[in-house]
């Protein structure tokens, strides 16, 4: 009878996938899960929580231009080197972690009779 005349119940969770690599592991992602429950009188729930995603290597480079005829840009490329500009590679980096862009709030209401 923490609130309202309800029971309140929190509850905290943390994965972390350590090592290793396979389908559904993946080295370094980590998740939190927070969230609570609120029940009235044994019929009444309220249920609210929020999933967080992260972690997860990091893949960086840079794809090297070494001349016109590597590039779908050729023609531009081409242009920019005959100033006597030297043409630059295109930087990238990639996240291990497919899931890190889904972080969400859920809640829910039950009524049991």
């Amino acid at each position: 009878n923490a609130l309202f005349g309800g029971n309140l119940s929190p509850r905290a969770a943390f994965s972390h996938d350590v090592s290793g690599v396979s389908q559904t592991f993946n080295q370094g992602v980590k998740s939190i899960s927070l969230g609570s429950s609120l029940e009235f009188q044994r019929r009444l729930n309220f249920d609210f929580s929020y999933n967080m995603f992260f972690g997860g290597r990091v893949y960086c480079g840079t794809d090297q231009i070494t001349n016109a005829g590597q590039t779908a840009l050729g023609a531009q490329i081409a242009g920019v080197a005959a100033l006597g500009v030297a043409p630059q590679g295109a930087n990238w980096c990639s996240n291990a972690n497919p899931i890190r862009d889904r972080d969400f709030y859920s809640f829910s209401v039950s009524y049991s009779f």
